[in-house]
């Protein structure tokens, strides 16, 4: 199911409350909670063969913001402000836009980056 996940969104950074999936949100956080336990020195559920493969998918071991929770707010902002040009000081989103900028150029240079070809898609629309 996680795979799927990230099939579908490009990152496995499932939200607890996952509507469509609510089983697969409480298994991430209870995942997470075993990592912890871990890194706390406490006994713990999880192996290290377990971690190694879900590190390989590119499990996020913890929260953050998504690219598509960052994505929808830049589409938010284009529908107020007309446009996508979002200044680098402003809140929450200025940092973003400038590092998805970053990482399509370093694509288009040939170099290594984090945007898969979905969200240079997505930005692209």
């Amino acid at each position: 199911e996680l795979r799927q996940f990230r099939a579908e969104y490009d990152d496995c950074l499932v939200p607890e409350s996952y509507e469509r999936n609510p089983r697969l949100g409480a298994w991430v956080k209870a995942i997470r909670a075993e990592y912890a336990k871990l890194r706390n020195g406490q006994a713990s559920d999880l192996t290290q063969e377990q971690i190694a493969r879900l590190e390989r998918i590119g499990f996020s071991w913890e929260e953050r913001t998504s690219w598509r929770d960052h994505f929808k707010t830049l589409c938010q902002y284009k529908e107020v402000e007309g446009h996508c040009d979002v200044p680098r000081d402003y809140p929450f989103l200025g940092n973003w836009v400038a590092q998805q900028r970053r990482e399509k150029k370093a694509l288009k240079e040939g170099k290594a980056s984090l945007l898969s070809r979905n969200q240079i898609i997505k930005l692209e629309s």
